[in-house]
């Protein structure tokens, strides 16, 4: 039985932290090594989680003196991961209990792959559930994924779905920390751009969608999108231009939504910065016009 690398971050997640590893340890497949990263926790949750070390000897706990942030834990268990297979498991979300067996199936099926995610749900603070399939009606992608699907056309990979071949790391390198959020979608991006995907339609992964989650943070969320889009088009050019002009509408798109959230803010500057950013771009003639039109929606 193959063994599989199980990614924990957790930071103040004392109140979910057990019914996460409890969804791990469950688990149909066996053969796992559980790896909690603690990150400058301020609350108890390195506590119950030596508790659970001492009652399922495959979790082993880290521990960061300070927090650094999602990407500095989760790299810190990649780097202290012995398996050939990585799934990764937020320190409040949850696993159906056949979630690793089937994706280790899909990946054993697809040769060339080197990501598989689940479909997923999303549930509140108490379990409850929100929306019970994310994919529901979207269009998902198998076998290689063009960068305009991915980035453009979107569909909803949630971290905690997901899981990678050991190889897509050694070649992409680990999650970039200079994203506080984004950071997963852009190690999906750099794995996909070498790998296929493929996907397991059935819901095995329960997001769990609480007040201070990252998804709450829509102007650091922006922030963070247009960082990585400009890095990639400076960094991979090539990779934008196989999205021709669509690439300029949807950056163009993506700074007009973050001068509108610097207006709602009161930062002038910023959202004058960066309804000009928008305008800048090679985009067609109407877009232009319409953002000279609205331009006190945005600045």
């Amino acid at each position: 039985m193959v063994l599989v690398s199980v990614i924990v971050p957790a930071f103040n997640a004392s109140h979910h932290i057990e019914q996460t590893l409890l969804s791990a340890t469950s688990q149909s497949h066996l053969s796992l090594e559980i790896l909690v990263v603690d990150d400058g926790s301020r609350d108890d949750t390195a506590l119950k989680v030596k508790e659970m070390v001492a009652r399922d000897p495959r979790i082993r706990l880290l521990r960061h003196g300070q927090n650094r942030g999602i990407s500095a834990a989760r790299n810190t268990a990649l780097e202290a991961a012995t398996s050939d297979y990585l799934a990764f498991l937020d320190g409040d979300d949850l696993w159906d209990t056949d979630k690793l067996e089937r994706q280790l199936v899909a990946l054993e099926e697809n040769p060339d792959a080197g990501l598989v995610f689940t479909a997923s749900r999303v549930i509140d603070a108490e379990g409850a559930v929100i929306n019970d399939n994310l994919c529901a009606g979207k269009h998902i992608p198998t076998g290689r994924v063009s960068p305009r699907e991915f980035i453009i056309d979107r569909y909803p990979v949630i971290t905690s779905s997901v899981m990678i071949r050991r190889r897509c790391i050694d070649r992409v390198g680990l999650f970039d920390s200079r994203y506080s959020s984004a950071e997963d979608f852009d190690l999906w991006l750099r794995i996909l751009t070498h790998y296929a995907q493929c996907y397991v339609p059935a819901v095995l992964t329960s997001y769990r969608d609480l007040p201070g989650s990252a998804s709450k943070h829509a102007l650091r969320n922006r922030e963070n999108k247009v960082l990585l889009l400009e890095n990639l088009q400076r960094e991979n050019p090539g990779i934008t231009a196989q999205m021709g002009g669509d690439f300029d509408i949807y950056l163009h798109r993506q700074y007009l939504g973050l001068a509108k959230l610097y207006k709602q803010k009161g930062d002038s500057g910023q959202a004058r910065d960066n309804y000009q950013k928008a305008l800048s771009l090679a985009i067609p003639a109407p877009l232009k016009l319409r953002a000279l039109l609205l331009k006190k929606r945005y600045c």
